[in-house]
């Protein structure tokens, strides 16, 4: 009997709904926009300090998979004075902050 209430007491503590990050990853793009890539984000954000260079540009919000956890970054496109991209630079790795714009 102790086994019985044992067993049951062990799947009643199993976390309900739980979901994988590739399942956890494809719901918050589907529901916000973010994505992992670059070119595939779709939320709009603005980078708050992060320096002279980064502060008060716009970039493009991605959701990138840490471990466990799913990491904000809003990546600003940097541009020569003729117009092509130079290159990408992420906001808060720069000391920056992220400030989300709406979808």
């Amino acid at each position: 009997m102790r086994l019985v209430v044992l067993g049951w007491l062990l799947l009643a503590s199993a976390p309900a709904g739980a979901i994988s990050r590739d399942d956890f990853a494809a719901f918050v793009h589907r529901t916000t926009g973010l994505s992992a890539a670059f070119l595939e984000s779709k939320r709009p954000c603005v980078c708050r300090g992060g320096g002279q260079a980064l502060d008060g540009y716009l970039g493009v919000a991605v959701a990138a998979p840490e471990g466990a956890r799913q990491l904000l970054e809003c990546i600003v496109p940097r541009f020569a004075d003729d117009g092509h991209e130079l290159d990408e630079a992420p906001c808060t790795a720069a000391g920056g902050t992220v400030e989300l714009l709406g979808k």
